[in-house]
């Protein structure tokens, strides 16, 4: 206290004798910035910007270029200064590297930083060892940065520190509003430093780049940017994680409903998303960004999305964006990149969709995407729930033409829809390098793009497994081409009015196929095993088309199985039947099996619709032979509500067979 009253006395003195601003008035002109810092030298201390002996020189503090040095820290979360009326000012820097600079900004007032310089809001001071500075800045009211002037820049944490692991912090997650309108944001980007920011309740940020652990030179900490409750980024690039330091950017924890709105300086197009990045052309270290809006609701536009891209001299490169509920929409995607033009690179990348209601949209995904000597890139798409639409999905992708790198491309669909026009593998390259290319499929839908767009799905083998909820659900008059093997342990589910043709040379997966809506289509071999099973639900009046005019040199229809027919309709109307059309052919089925509420089934054979049996639910075995006219052989199975019924029914199934081939043959 004696300290701060003999300077409150010597700055009485100094002022008294107009040696200070009567000589220089032209200091305290609002068009010209002069250097002011904190000394809280008012006597008693009251903490307020409005008291021009807290600050040294003394005078009004509007206008200036405002530090706050090691001068009046205190504990975090202790309040060290007020703003208590509104104040606009040319810059503010906090530069202290010991305990904390608390600032609060009372209810309905604004401090508003409206100068169009370099850091013109910095926290972080350079070469201070390992030593760390934490900001906080509190209270009801408002933070404003920058008029719009590309020139205005905010920084924390971005110059070079000497000592590794320093980190610079500035917490707003105690204000109510905080908006930036300028040039470039850059967190963590100092040699050895990081950053640690976490935003206000409501947020708008906009300008040219946002960097969030940028460094190029010597790894730092960890950076991260915790988002608020609302925000709104408008930002031409957004780059999260880079060189050789790692950024992470979430929501904060315990937010309600909190929501971001992501997209280019305009606001009205789409931004640039880069997320573990390293493109040093000489780093044998790396960086690893993450970007996750899993805790709340988000509305972005981007144009192209960079996950994970690695360098040259063994640096690396992963990116990580994870989506909950809202809607993403994306030009470009490439999710694992390894590219150089020598020596080895690693490129590791994840997008995923939460089981929540998320949307995510884009005309072009690839997942791996290499070309680099002794490389490896690796994509991976993990959808838990919501509707991926891709236009083309690329998955494993590898441009060498002479380089040893591998390339490995992964999707795993696990909940939710996959709406796409082109599944498909990439470039297999050439040299000695490999691509792997895997599609698990445990749950959810494939589905094709749109009314108006059939799929096609080739090169990339689909592995199901579990209990058969996995569905193909295809839109009236569309169709859904499979071109690759469909394998596992799992089976699917067919619905929608259109058409499921498999094509792939080997079909041999094990679990249940049941067909509620529309036409499968198998146009080649077709060979099944274990307890796989055809559930055709009369109700709907699927068909099941198998041509098999390519199936063997023999044309022999082979299945191992068992094959399940389920009634739901009335067979002596004529409404619920089944239909098999078996192509050019000849098969066996070892072990047939009745569901549904009937006990027994009619099964005919349109060879002069002259043979008919009756088979109980004991399993019998059913030998058909092809007519070989065109309509190839036909079986159809109706449900016989008592045996009793067997001559009606069979009258009615002949009755019901003519008018299929009759609407085949149209």
């Amino acid at each position: 206290m004696k300290t701060r009253l003999h300077r409150h006395l010597l700055k009485s003195r100094v002022s008294s004798l107009g040696l200070a601003v009567a000589a220089a008035p032209f200091l305290f002109n609002s068009a010209y910035a002069a250097a002011i810092s904190w000394d809280n030298g008012a006597v008693p201390s009251d903490l307020l910007w409005s008291n021009n002996a807290n600050w040294n020189p003394d005078g009004a503090v509007a206008g200036n270029d405002v530090t706050f040095a090691a001068t009046g820290v205190a504990t975090a979360g202790t309040i060290t200064n007020i703003v208590d009326a509104n104040t606009s000012i040319n810059s503010l820097t906090y530069t202290q590297i010991t305990s904390a600079h608390t600032t609060q900004i009372n209810a309905s007032t604004t401090l508003t930083i409206s100068g169009n310089v370099a850091s013109a809001f910095n926290v972080g001071i350079a070469g201070a060892g390992t030593a760390n500075s934490t900001v906080l800045v509190t209270g009801a009211g408002s933070l404003s940065v920058g008029s719009g002037n590309t020139t205005t820049t905010w920084t924390v944490g971005s110059a070079a520190m000497s000592g590794g692991g320093s980190q610079q912090t500035l917490n707003m997650s105690g204000l109510s509003n905080f908006s930036f309108n300028g040039g470039a944001v850059s967190l963590g980007s100092g040699q050895r430093g990081s950053a640690n920011v976490s935003l206000a309740s409501t947020n708008s940020i906009t300008g040219t780049t946002l960097t969030l652990g940028g460094n190029t030179t010597t790894a730092g900490a960890l950076s991260l940017l915790n988002f608020g409750t609302t925000n709104t980024i408008k930002l031409n690039t957004i780059t999260i994680g880079a060189g050789r330091t790692s950024g992470t950017a979430q929501f904060q924890t315990g937010l309600t409903n909190p929501t971001i709105t992501i997209a280019n300086q305009a606001g009205t197009g789409a931004a640039t998303l880069n997320v573990g990045t390293n493109d040093l052309t000489s780093a044998s270290s790396g960086t690893t960004g993450i970007l996750d809006l899993s805790a709340g609701n988000v509305t972005a536009s981007f144009s192209t999305v960079t996950l994970g891209r690695g360098s040259n001299s063994g640096g690396f490169g992963t990116g990580n964006l994870t989506i909950g509920a809202g809607n993403v929409t994306a030009t470009t995607v490439n999710v694992g990149n390894a590219f150089a033009s020598s020596a080895s690179s690693t490129g590791t990348g994840n997008l995923t969709l939460t089981s929540g209601a998320g949307n995510f949209t884009a005309t072009t995904v690839v997942l791996g995407n290499g070309s680099a000597n002794s490389s490896l890139a690796i994509g991976a798409f993990n959808q838990n729930g919501g509707s991926a639409a891709i236009t083309t999905l690329t998955i494993g992708n590898r441009l060498s033409t002479s380089a040893t790198g591998n390339v490995t491309g992964t999707y795993n669909l696990a909940g939710g829809t996959l709406k796409s026009g082109t599944i498909q593998a990439g470039s297999n390259g050439t040299g000695v390098g490999t691509a792997s290319r895997t599609f698990n499929w445990t749950g959810g839908t494939i589905q094709n793009l749109d009314a108006t767009t059939s799929l096609t799905i080739s090169g990339v083998d689909i592995t199901t497994t579990g209990s058969n909820s996995q569905t193909f659900s295809v839109d009236p008059s569309r169709v859904i081409t499979v071109n690759s093997n469909i394998t596992g342990t799992g089976g699917f589910i067919k619905s929608g009015d259109g058409t499921l043709t498999l094509s792939g040379a080997t079909n041999n997966y094990s679990g249940g196929t049941t067909v509620n809506d529309g036409t499968v289509a198998y146009t080649t071999a077709f060979t099944m095993s274990g307890a796989n099973a055809f559930g055709l639900n009369g109700a709907a009046t699927p068909v099941l088309s198998t041509d098999f005019g390519h199936i063997t040199s023999s044309s022999t229809f082979v299945y191992g199985g068992s094959l399940t027919f389920n009634f739901s309709g009335s067979a002596v109307s004529g409404a619920s039947y089944d239909l098999f059309d078996v192509g050019a052919s000849t098969g066996t089925f070892t072990n047939v099996s009745i569901g549904g509420s009937y006990s027994s089934a009619l099964f005919a054979e349109t060879s002069g619709g002259s043979k008919i049996w009756e088979l109980t639910t004991g399993g019998l075995k059913f030998t058909f032979t092809a007519d070989g006219g065109l309509n190839d052989g036909i079986l159809a199975v109706s449900a016989i509500p008592e045996p009793s019924a067997f001559a009606l029914v069979a009258g009615v199934a002949g009755l019901g067979l003519a008018g299929l081939r009759r609407r085949r043959r149209a």
